[in-house]
């Protein structure tokens, strides 16, 4: 009796000597580990190892005791039948909870990874969620094996559950995906103004895991699919540089002296990249003849604004028509427009 009391003395040691290496090591991970996250599941976790051990080496002394007593065979086998299977719960418990802790230590990797990544990346913690769901099923059914469970019947019903899944997430999955090759990938970022498919054009103004929005110049808000979007033209005005080049068409009569032409058109064009705010002013305008069409001679006048987003092009157009049809006039250049000439015969019935 006296070896039993030893023994129970000694289980119940566990408790505060596994609580005391508990709090070394949770102080030595607050030093090496800036992550609450990890920290916290190891207090957890360790809390219920402790348990656990503590309960598993009192099942084992108090099996050892009930060997050398005096109780009915018959009883004793049915707490042995008992004791077996607390001992493959304990197990079980502890394989979940270890891979509960791995799932921790796993997402801390991959958090560290991420903070490297030179990328605006929003709410990754569907993804840490989706890891430690992950990590705990796979420790679920290791525990599952120990314990005897045939395997196949459960791997089964996973993948079928998981199809059926997959295929009535189809199209939140996609987007996902979608979301991910466009954030990685950086084929636009915040604040980038870019055009889709000829539709929709404006400002990035935010990156989900699922959609983007465009902040439309009407003041608009678009949510576009990011499968959407990754199955579009886009068209990034911001990259790979800022500045653009605008061409407007100009068509002048077959009459006219195209060097003249050039000189005024030219003149007019650097008034106007020098005077416009948010134009390029160290650019050189150029005009380049374009076709001989039915009634005109056209041509294109290239010229630069610093930054599109700003709507620097549709003034530096907007001024150049105007101070170029009054330089025409002025100088007796001819712009053809179209006539029509309608005849009406007199009918006499």
């Amino acid at each position: 009796m006296k070896n039993i009391w030893f023994h129970l003395f000694i289980s119940v040691l566990i408790i505060p000597i596994g609580w005391v290496l508990r709090s070394i090591i949770v102080s030595i991970l607050k030093k090496v580990f800036n992550d609450g996250v990890l920290i916290n599941s190891f207090k957890i976790n360790s809390l219920i190892w402790i348990f656990l051990l503590f309960l598993f080496v009192l099942i084992e002394i108090i099996k050892v005791w009930l060997s050398f007593s005096d109780v009915n065979q018959k009883f004793l086998a049915q707490l042995f039948f008992i004791f077996e299977k607390i001992d493959k719960l304990i197990v079980f418990v502890f394989i979940v909870s270890l891979f509960a802790f791995v799932s921790a230590v796993i997402i801390h990797i991959i958090k560290g990874s991420v903070d490297r990544v030179d990328a605006p990346l929003p709410n990754v913690e569907i993804f840490y969620n989706l890891i430690r769901i992950i990590l705990i099923l796979i420790g679920v059914i290791t525990a599952l094996w120990y314990m005897g469970v045939p395997m196949a019947p459960v791997l089964t019903t996973l993948g079928v559950g998981g199809l059926a899944v997959s295929l009535a997430l189809q199209g939140i999955l996609s987007n996902l995906f979608a979301g991910i090759n466009i954030l990685f990938s950086k084929i636009f970022e915040k604040g980038d103004y870019i055009k889709v498919d000829n539709q929709f054009e404006g400002f990035v103004e935010d990156i989900t895991w699922f959609s983007t929005t465009l902040l439309m110049r009407d003041n608009n808000r678009v949510i576009i699919p990011n499968s959407k979007i990754v199955g579009s033209i886009i068209t990034n005005y911001h990259k790979p540089t800022s500045p653009m080049t605008i061409v407007i068409p100009v068509g002048v009569s077959y009459s006219c002296d195209l060097e003249k032409v050039e000189q005024v058109t030219i003149e007019v064009a650097k008034e106007v990249q020098k005077s416009v705010q948010g134009a390029d002013p160290d650019f050189e305008p150029f005009i380049r003849y374009k076709q001989f069409t039915d009634s005109s001679i056209n041509f294109n006048v290239i010229m630069r604004v610093l930054d599109i987003s700003e709507g620097a092009h549709f003034v530096l157009t907007h001024e150049f028509i105007k101070k170029l049809k009054k330089r025409y006039d002025e100088e007796g250049i001819e712009m053809p427009f179209q006539t029509i000439c309608i005849k009406k015969d007199n009918c006499v019935k």
